[in-house]
């Protein structure tokens, strides 16, 4: 089980109480706006993932970084905040020699955190984000 901590957040594995607010987060239009609603059975998923070559296949020692916050929560700094904490944890716990970032580059708000946690454009077209 993964649990960090930052000054304000404790950030642990996916419990059975998290679904429904998870879901419920994941179905709200706004929080959605410029990308499709996701089944519910891909809702279960964030933090840093092994990252993948477009053939599936598993990169060693590379990760992703995947997050997700409730428009309750946007503006305070949270996403920064936790994906400084994922990204520390990476390289220095998991031996992470690179982490790549998928961001909506409509989505303003989520483009700056990328900026802020220091990751660099590397491509556009699926606009992903890489450190």
């Amino acid at each position: 089980m993964v649990r960090l901590e930052t000054a304000r957040l404790i950030l642990r594995d996916h419990e059975p109480g998290d679904l429904e607010p998870y879901c419920e987060m994941e179905s709200d239009p706004v929080f959605r706006a410029h990308q499709p609603v996701h089944p519910r059975e891909e809702l279960e998923r964030t933090g840093l993932y092994p990252h993948r070559t477009e053939g599936g296949v598993i990169v060693p020692r590379e990760a992703t970084l995947a997050f997700y916050i409730a428009r309750a929560y946007w503006g305070r700094g949270i996403a920064t905040e936790a994906g400084q904490a994922f990204v520390e944890h990476g390289f220095r716990d998991l031996g992470l020699v690179k982490i790549h970032a998928g961001v909506n580059a409509a989505n303003l708000a989520s483009v700056r955190v990328i900026e802020k946690l220091g990751f660099r454009w590397v491509r556009s077209g699926g606009d992903h984000v890489t450190q």
